[in-house]
C-alpha cells in the first residue's frame, strides 16, 4: 500500500472518530463519552437527558441520567470517573418509581439538594443542575412528587 495513501487513511479515520466524538459530547454532556450507550428497547424514545451524579453513602458515581417513556435509566462512567469500572448503573421502569422529590442528603453534608427516586422503599439520590426540570419531567411522567 502507498504510504502517502495510508496516512491520509488514519487522518481521515482520526478526523471522523473525533467528529463523532464531539458530536456525542455536545448532544449529551460530556461525560456521555466515558459511558456505555444506553440500549432502547422497540419505540422506546428519550424525553430528557442529562449529566448527573448517583450519590450513595460510600461512594459517586458521575455519569448521565436519561428519562425515556418507559424508563429511568442512570449510566455511570467508566473508571476513574466511578468506582465501578464498567460503571455503575440503575434501570428502572417508570411504574416501579412509587415518589420522587428533592432533599438534601449526608453524602454532600447536607449542603447540596438533591433529586431523588424511591423504588422498592428504597432512596437513590441524584444531583443534577436541571433538578427543577428533572422533578417536573418525572411528575408529568405520572410520578407523584413529594
Amino acid at each position: 500500500m502507498n504510504p502517502e495513501k495510508a496516512k491520509q487513511d488514519r487522518t481521515e479515520l482520526a478526523e471522523r472518530r473525533f467528529d463523532e466524538w464531539a458530536e456525542r459530547t455536545q448532544k449529551k454532556g460530556w461525560f456521555s463519552f466515558w459511558t456505555r450507550p444506553i440500549q432502547l428497547v422497540p419505540d422506546e424514545t428519550v424525553v430528557f437527558h442529562a449529566g448527573a451524579v448517583n450519590d450513595h453513602a460510600w461512594h459517586r458515581s458521575y455519569g448521565a441520567l436519561y428519562l425515556t417513556d418507559r424508563r429511568l435509566i442512570f449510566q455511570g462512567a467508566f473508571a476513574p470517573f466511578s468506582m465501578a469500572p464498567l460503571g455503575h448503573r440503575h434501570i428502572w421502569q417508570l411504574t416501579d418509581i412509587e415518589a420522587t422529590g428533592e432533599s438534601r442528603h449526608v453524602a454532600t453534608l447536607f449542603v447540596v439538594r438533591n433529586m431523588y427516586v424511591q423504588v422498592g422503599g428504597r432512596v437513590h439520590f441524584f444531583v443534577t443542575e436541571k433538578r427543577g426540570e428533572w422533578l417536573q419531567h418525572l411528575t408529568k411522567a405520572g410520578i407523584r412528587r413529594e
